[in-house]
């Protein structure tokens, strides 16, 4: 009875010692036999987690939207007519961005090398919608060195171009970033019709489901990756007011380059 209460109060490892040459040493095997069976299928339990867990991390990555692939595609054959050269660095800044996208060897970036991608990506928004869109960014200089999730803020702007242009013909974003202990927080506010309460709280829980929606499955898929990676802590927090804009903070643990 005292071997079993050391299992009994967590030490699933713990080996039965008993020489009694009876009943009791060969009940005391088949325990031990039994826990071996049970430490090794919750080895391979563990395992498998990790292993689905690390699966669905690389689907959630590298998605562009292609609607975005066509826009540019049309921005460009448009600009060869009328100003070659600037089709030419639109090209250019495009490339960047597939390349960048579509590189499988790494899943997370300092923020300073996805602001890069981020910069060609506004680049080419800019030049599509012209006067009508203006973005700036505040990037705190001690956030520059922290490692992410490659491609993290891209889909947060993009939500905004997507929803933000539907009710009005200019918008505004702002993307931020900022250190506060031992946490990295990236945001990204818009100044278009935001969303009623009602449409908030849906967001909210829509973005902690498990389930696939085909609607704002950006934001979702995002969210999904950030809880994979860095826990039930972290995540996409979504604030909005109707007609006052729409904001997502998304929540981080602070990482440099040699905890990866």
């Amino acid at each position: 009875m005292g071997e079993i209460r050391i299992i009994r109060h967590g030490d699933n490892e713990h080996i039965i010692q008993i020489d009694t040459g009876d009943e009791i040493e060969e009940i005391a095997a088949q325990i031990n036999k039994m826990l071996k069976s049970i430490n090794e299928l919750n080895t391979r339990n563990t395992d498998l987690i990790k292993l689905n867990s690390m699966i669905e991390m690389r689907n959630l990555q590298t998605q562009i939207n292609p609607h975005f692939i066509y826009n540019t595609l049309d921005n460009i054959k448009y600009l060869i007519l009328g100003d070659a050269e600037k089709a030419s660095y639109l090209l250019e800044k495009f490339t960047n961005i597939l390349r960048y996208s579509i590189n499988n060897t790494k899943q997370d970036v300092l923020l300073s090398e996805d602001i890069g991608y981020i910069e060609d990506y506004l680049y080419i928004q800019e030049t599509r919608f012209g006067e009508r869109f203006r973005c700036r960014m505040e990037i705190e200089p001690n956030c520059s060195q922290c490692m992410i999730p490659k491609l993290l803020l891209q889909p947060l702007i993009e939500n905004s171009i997507k929803y933000g242009f539907q009710k009005q013909m200019e918008l505004s974003v702002q993307i931020r970033a900022w250190c506060e202990g031992d946490y990295l927080f990236l945001r990204v506010e818009d100044n278009g019709p935001g969303g009623s309460q009602e449409v908030l709280e849906r967001l909210q829980s829509m973005i902690v489901s498990e389930g696939i929606k085909t609607e704002h499955n950006g934001l979702q898929n995002l969210s999904r990756r950030i809880i994979l990676e860095y826990g039930e802590e972290c995540g996409l927090f979504i604030n909005s007011v109707k007609g006052t804009g729409f904001t997502v903070t998304a929540k981080l643990l602070r990482r440099g380059r040699k905890d990866v």
